[in-house]
Protein backbone atom coordinates (compact mmCIF):
# COMPACT_ATOMS: atom_id res chain seq x y z
CA UNK A 1 0.00 0.00 0.00
CA UNK A 2 0.90 3.38 -0.68
CA UNK A 3 0.10 6.97 -0.79
CA UNK A 4 -0.22 9.29 -3.82
CA UNK A 5 0.08 12.93 -3.28
CA UNK A 6 -1.16 14.52 -6.47
CA UNK A 7 -0.98 18.43 -7.29
CA UNK A 8 -1.65 20.48 -10.05
CA UNK A 9 -1.75 24.60 -11.13
CA UNK A 10 -5.41 25.58 -10.88
CA UNK A 11 -6.45 27.14 -13.54
CA UNK A 12 -3.76 26.04 -16.19
CA UNK A 13 -5.56 24.37 -18.81
CA UNK A 14 -7.99 27.40 -19.34
CA UNK A 15 -5.38 29.98 -19.49
CA UNK A 16 -2.79 27.89 -22.11
CA UNK A 17 -6.48 27.95 -24.30
CA UNK A 18 -6.48 31.53 -24.03
CA UNK A 19 -5.83 33.66 -27.26
CA UNK A 20 -3.04 34.99 -25.56
CA UNK A 21 -1.07 32.06 -23.12
CA UNK A 22 1.16 34.12 -21.65
CA UNK A 23 -0.58 33.87 -18.34
CA UNK A 24 -0.35 29.91 -18.54
CA UNK A 25 3.61 30.33 -19.45
CA UNK A 26 3.72 32.66 -16.11
CA UNK A 27 1.87 30.30 -14.35
CA UNK A 28 4.46 27.33 -15.57
CA UNK A 29 7.54 29.68 -14.82
CA UNK A 30 5.99 30.88 -10.94
CA UNK A 31 5.76 27.12 -10.14
CA UNK A 32 9.45 26.51 -11.55
CA UNK A 33 10.41 29.22 -9.29
CA UNK A 34 8.47 27.66 -6.23
CA UNK A 35 10.16 24.63 -6.79
CA UNK A 36 13.60 25.03 -7.21
CA UNK A 37 15.89 23.48 -5.01
CA UNK A 38 16.07 26.98 -2.94
CA UNK A 39 12.71 26.88 -1.54
CA UNK A 40 11.27 25.51 1.10
CA UNK A 41 8.57 24.19 -1.30
CA UNK A 42 10.76 22.21 -2.78
CA UNK A 43 12.67 20.79 0.29
CA UNK A 44 9.24 18.87 0.78
CA UNK A 45 8.99 17.73 -2.64
CA UNK A 46 12.64 16.58 -2.14
CA UNK A 47 11.98 15.11 1.22
CA UNK A 48 12.85 11.47 1.43
CA UNK A 49 10.02 9.99 2.19
CA UNK A 50 9.01 10.59 -1.37
CA UNK A 51 9.85 7.11 -3.04
CA UNK A 52 8.73 8.11 -6.74
CA UNK A 53 8.63 11.84 -8.13
CA UNK A 54 7.02 12.55 -11.74
CA UNK A 55 6.57 15.72 -13.26
CA UNK A 56 3.34 15.59 -16.23
CA UNK A 57 2.79 19.46 -17.68
CA UNK A 58 1.48 21.42 -14.73
CA UNK A 59 1.17 18.13 -12.57
CA UNK A 60 3.36 16.64 -9.83
CA UNK A 61 2.93 13.18 -8.64
CA UNK A 62 4.52 11.72 -5.43
CA UNK A 63 4.97 8.14 -4.47
CA UNK A 64 5.50 7.29 -0.42
CA UNK A 65 5.01 4.23 1.87
CA UNK A 66 4.61 6.58 4.77
CA UNK A 67 1.17 7.80 4.75
CA UNK A 68 1.96 10.07 7.86
CA UNK A 69 4.81 11.56 6.30
CA UNK A 70 2.86 12.22 3.07
CA UNK A 71 0.53 14.06 4.70
CA UNK A 72 2.50 16.52 7.18
CA UNK A 73 4.78 17.15 3.91
CA UNK A 74 1.37 17.61 1.77
CA UNK A 75 0.42 20.26 4.58
CA UNK A 76 4.15 21.88 4.36
CA UNK A 77 3.80 22.52 0.74
CA UNK A 78 0.53 24.35 0.91
CA UNK A 79 1.48 26.27 4.23
CA UNK A 80 4.37 27.14 2.22
CA UNK A 81 2.81 28.11 -0.93
CA UNK A 82 0.33 30.59 1.12
CA UNK A 83 3.23 32.29 2.62
CA UNK A 84 4.98 32.49 -0.92
CA UNK A 85 2.05 33.51 -2.71
CA UNK A 86 1.16 36.34 0.29
CA UNK A 87 4.33 37.73 -1.27
CA UNK A 88 3.39 37.50 -4.64
CA UNK A 89 1.70 40.09 -7.09
CA UNK A 90 0.37 36.97 -9.01
CA UNK A 91 -0.58 34.05 -6.72
CA UNK A 92 0.10 30.46 -7.84
CA UNK A 93 -2.84 28.71 -7.12
CA UNK A 94 -2.36 24.73 -6.61
CA UNK A 95 -5.50 21.57 -5.95
CA UNK A 96 -4.07 18.33 -4.35
CA UNK A 97 -5.16 15.40 -3.00
CA UNK A 98 -3.67 12.30 -1.20
CA UNK A 99 -4.98 8.71 -1.82
CA UNK A 100 -3.94 5.48 -0.59
CA UNK A 101 -3.70 2.45 -2.95
CA UNK A 102 -1.57 0.02 -5.00
CA UNK A 103 0.56 1.71 -7.25
CA UNK A 104 1.89 0.47 -10.23
CA UNK A 105 4.89 1.31 -12.62
CA UNK A 106 5.21 1.34 -16.01
CA UNK A 107 8.31 0.51 -17.79
CA UNK A 108 10.11 3.84 -18.99
CA UNK A 109 10.78 3.23 -22.88
CA UNK A 110 13.53 5.36 -24.07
Amino acid sequence: MAAVFFADVLGFSARSRAGNAAPAVDALSDLASILSTQSSVARYLQAPAWRRRYGLSDSIFLVTDDPIGACAAAAEIFSNLAFYNSHADDAVLLRGAITMGAVREAMHLS
